[in-house]
């Protein structure tokens, strides 16, 4: 760490928390609670920003002692791999608390959903910006504590404590194995500073360090929700309300590739873990094969868009298994197009929902007519994900591909240009069942909450201009990446 000292990077995450506090000791009309937390979101953007153009990005928060090179810190740093997944945690943020304005007004307890939803975003800000092995998993297990209150708190239906538990076990397991991972390497190291933990592990056998890869990955995968280890997703986001559903798919999941960056390929190198590319672009493989065959399969319009994300999940994987600079610049920029498009369909989905008090597939039919902005939504953001020129998709998909070309694996380079013909699949699926004529004509919509139409057309103009941007967004990303290019 060797920038100045950066208070912007200590008072982003404080503002939201102190946000979180303020809700609950001012409690009022959702609408207050929700305008609070919304303008927590969008002024602890400010200092981030402010920290990154200034280039003070690094702060030591504690150290005993000295502070020296190696030693213990607990301290925050923003550079180049993290401030992608910043920007693209506040879009994220910033569109699912504009759409609860309208989703939360007449839920039981506003203010206490309002107030972990902060902790919850905050908490995912601090694993982006920690610099240091104990407080990334600190913030790593605050992440699922918060999500796993709001589920149980807030989820849908009668299943939410026993979905809630599954999900809770999931992310434990893959908890416990990066505990495990990080708590070895800070005893072998001497350090919890990870630059400096990974340099000094560099002599141990190669076994070693790749049993250290292969838990870090495993942790990792669980969050992505990876085949097999996806099992808590699906039900998870069919139960939770719609701005934690956004949440969960659009940010919480790109943590895990993250962490697989950050710490797995740019930690140890492409060296120690060339034994596991194989299997791991096998695993996205599998991932975007079964997602996409699992979507085809669904009855339940969230739980068909969830399967999507374990697809699209595995081109990330297989992007990040190809160990080099071109295959993590595209998983990178695959995340933040991921993130828009994921919240532009749990979006339009939750105003179909509202406004026609349907979820199941057979009950689409019809919906390009009576709510044409939602079914169109839909449309683009299923057109996007299946790779559709311009949009993002086609330009992180075809990154992606050529990544895993240049890995050396001709067969499962091979499988993943097949794979993108099941995505369109389950895409035309839906949006066939919206032109449908049905045999009786459906009651008419009501109209869904303001706040939900318009976030949902400003996260439709957000997935739109990413497309017509998808060139000069993967240059900005490629140029943020240097520490990519040396050690890759």
């Amino acid at each position: 760490m060797t920038g100045p000292w950066a208070p912007g990077l200590v008072l982003a995450p404080a503002l939201l928390l102190v946000a979180s506090a303020a809700v609950l000791l001012r409690p009022g009309s959702a609408r207050r609670a929700g305008a609070l937390s919304l303008l927590a979101v969008l002024l602890s953007a400010l200092p981030l920003t402010a920290a990154w153009v200034g280039r003070r990005c690094d702060v030591i928060l504690w150290a005993p002692g000295t502070a020296e090179p190696g030693g213990t810190a607990l301290a925050l740093r923003l550079d180049g791999l993290s401030i992608p997944f910043v920007a693209n945690l506040f879009a994220v943020s910033l569109l699912a608390f504009w759409y609860a304005l309208g989703y939360l007004e007449r839920v039981r307890r506003p203010e206490w959903c309002y107030s972990l939803l902060l902790v919850f975003v905050a908490s995912m800000l601090g694993g982006l910006l920690a610099d240091d092995l104990l407080l990334f998993l600190v913030s790593w297990e605050a992440m699922l504590l918060a999500s796993a209150l709001l589920l149980v708190g807030w989820g849908e239906g009668p299943r939410a404590s026993a979905v809630t538990l599954r999900y809770f076990i999931y992310s434990q397991g893959g908890s416990l194995l990066l505990i495990a991972a990080m708590a070895w390497l800070a005893h072998t190291s001497g350090s919890t500073q990870p630059e400096a933990a990974f340099r000094a592990i560099r002599h141990q056998p190669l076994p070693v360090l790749q049993s250290l890869g292969a838990m870090l990955f495993v942790g990792f995968a669980v969050k992505m929700a990876i085949v097999p280890v996806h099992g808590w997703l699906p039900d998870a986001h069919a139960i939770a309300p719609m701005p934690v559903t956004i949440l969960l798919a659009g940010a919480m999941l790109a943590m895990g590739a993250y962490g697989m960056l950050r710490f797995a390929l740019l930690g140890l190198g492409p060296a120690a873990l060339m034994p596991l590319q194989a299997p791991l672009m096998a695993l996205g493989l599998v991932s975007q094969v079964y997602g996409a065959w699992q979507s085809l399969g669904q009855r339940d319009l969230k739980r068909f868009i969830a399967y999507s994300s374990v697809s699209q999940m595995g081109y990330v994987l297989f992007g990040i298994a190809a160990l080099s600079s071109a295959g993590a610049s595209a998983s990178v920029h695959h995340i933040l197009g991921h993130g828009l498009v994921k919240s532009l369909l749990f979006m339009a989905a939750g105003v179909v929902i509202a406004s026609t008090s349907r979820r199941r597939m057979s009950g689409m039919a019809a919906i390009g007519r009576l709510l044409p902005v939602p079914a169109l939504s839909l449309s683009i953001g299923l057109a996007a994900t299946a790779g559709f020129p311009p949009l993002l998709g086609f330009h992180t998909e075809w990154r992606l591909l050529l990544a895993g070309l240049e890995a050396g694996h001709p067969l499962l380079a091979a499988g993943a240009f097949a794979a993108p013909v099941a995505t369109l699949a389950y895409a035309l699926v839906l949006v066939a069942r919206m032109m449908e004529c049905p045999a009786h004509e459906p009651p008419a919509p009501v109209a869904a909450p303001r706040p939900m139409r318009v976030s949902t057309g400003l996260a439709l103009a957000l997935v739109l201009l990413a497309g017509f941007l998808g060139g000069p967004l993967g240059r900005w990303i490629a140029d943020l990446l240097p520490e990519m290019e040396a050690v890759l």
